[in-house]
């Protein structure tokens, strides 16, 4: 049987990867976006969802950039699913479900795409 043990939160904190920038302070500038600007497409990169294999690069680059980072085609971004999941007539629970995670999944890659459109405008703006 194996045997489980408390860690302690220093311990802890040791092992997580430190902060590689420092956060902008104030009213953005030229001087502090483009130090913050490769930490955000890292971000970007790390959300994984089912538009792009590397991420949510697509958002936050230009498409003729986007072939840099991968060679499979730049993402078609998806219209607003919709308030509910749609379901057709007399579908059984396992199609239903699909359908459900198939929504939930669209909804969730609309609105993050939608938050980072806001990120990348600020940063467009104060250039």
């Amino acid at each position: 049987m194996t045997e489980h043990k408390s860690t302690d939160a220093k311990a802890m904190a040791k092992k997580f990867p430190k902060k590689q920038t420092v956060p902008i302070e104030g009213e953005p500038n030229m001087t502090e976006l483009p130090r913050v600007l490769p930490y955000l497409r890292n971000c970007f990169k790390s959300h994984r969802m089912t538009a792009s294999p590397v991420g949510l690069v697509y958002i936050a680059i230009p498409q003729p950039l986007y072939n840099i980072y991968t060679p499979s085609p730049f993402p078609n971004r998806g219209p607003h699913p919709g308030p509910i999941p749609i379901f057709a007539r007399n579908t059984n629970g396992a199609v239903r479900e699909t359908a459900r995670l198939e929504y939930a999944t669209a909804l969730k890659t609309y609105e993050v795409e939608n938050t980072i459109d806001r990120i990348v405008q600020v940063i467009n703006q104060s250039e």
